[in-house]
C-alpha cells in the first residue's frame, strides 16, 4: 500500500527546510531588495524599524504549526512528497508576509519628506510594490 514510498519520503525529508521571505538576488531599480527589506525590519539611524516579518510570524504562528501539521500528515498518508508538503507550507506563508506588507501601515507613520518623496502616499513599506512581490519561497536540504 504504497509504506516503502512512504518511508522513503519520510527519509528525504530529514534535513529540508523551506526559507520564507525575501531571498537575496531580488533587486529594484539596481538596489538589493533583500537589503532595503532588512533596513525597514530592523531600522538604521534614519530608518524607523517596521518588522513585517517578525509581525506576520508572531500573528500568525497558530496557523502555521497547523499548516505544518496537515501537510506532515499528508506526508506520512502518502499523499504528498516533503518537497509538496513544504511548498505548500512556504506559499501559504509568504502570503501572509505579503498581506502584512501591503495591508497594514507600521507605526511610526512616514515622514513628510518620505511622503513627499512618494508624490503623496503615506503608506509604510509600500512604494513600487517591489518589496512585496520580492517575497519568495526556497526548498533547501535534501531533494526528492
Amino acid at each position: 500500500r504504497g509504506w516503502n514510498n512512504i518511508v522513503r519520503e519520510l527519509e528525504k525529508a530529514k534535513g529540508m527546510e523551506v526559507a520564507v521571505g525575501i531571498l537575496e538576488g531580488s533587486q529594484n531599480e539596481g538596489e538589493s531588495i533583500a537589503e532595503y527589506a532588512t533596513y525597514n525590519e530592523f531600522g538604521t539611524d534614519n530608518i524607523p524599524s517596521r518588522p513585517f516579518m517578525a509581525t506576520s510570524f508572531d500573528e500568525n504562528v497558530a496557523e502555521i504549526n497547523s499548516d505544518f501539521k496537515r501537510q506532515a500528515d499528508a506526508t506520512v498518508q502518502g499523499k504528498r512528497t516533503a518537497n509538496e508538503a513544504l511548498t505548500v507550507i512556504g506559499q501559504k506563508h509568504a502570503g501572509r508576509i505579503q498581506t502584512t506588507i501591503t495591508g497594514r501601515n507600521f507605526l511610526p507613520r512616514l515622514a513628510p519628506s518620505t511622503i513627499a518623496a512618494k508624490k503623496g502616499s503615506t503608506k509604510t513599506l509600500v512604494d513600487t510594490g517591489a518589496m512585496a512581490n520580492a517575497v519568495h519561497i526556497s526548498i533547501r536540504g535534501r531533494r526528492p
